[in-house]
């Protein structure tokens, strides 16, 4: 599971999936998550954000002289592609987030074709 917001940069987490999207999904709205140490830190949307939930590639990936850890995949792409569709402040996720997610106020999109894919994605414009 992997939040992409403006610039590309990425949110990777290292948990079930279930409760790795549950967490996203909050970060993503700005409640706040767990610093690990039992504090909550606030997370503001000043940019879009897309969501998707799915497997991908995580690790230092690339030669000797130039490696960055990363993720990599179809499920990073996608939530890219995604992060693409929305303004600032909004939210759009993928079905596989909103159906991991209980309790989303949310409204359907017609599906949407995005680059690279045959096949129409599924899509969720989160409310306030």
């Amino acid at each position: 599971m992997g939040m992409l917001q403006s610039g590309g940069s990425h949110v990777g987490l290292s948990m079930g999936v279930a409760d790795g999207v549950s967490v996203e999904v909050t970060a993503a709205i700005g409640v706040g998550v767990s610093d690990g140490l039992g504090e909550r830190v606030a997370v503001g949307v000043a940019d879009g954000v897309g969501l998707h939930a799915g497997e991908a590639t995580v690790g230092n990936i690339g030669s000797e002289k130039v490696m960055d850890y990363t993720l990599v995949g179809d499920t990073v792409n996608i939530a890219k592609w995604l992060q693409e569709q929305v303004e600032g402040g909004q939210i759009l996720i993928s079905r596989a987030v909103y159906e991991q997610v209980p309790g989303l106020t949310a409204r359907r999109l017609d599906p949407m074709i995005l680059f690279g894919r045959t096949e129409p994605v599924e899509a969720y414009l989160l409310e306030s």
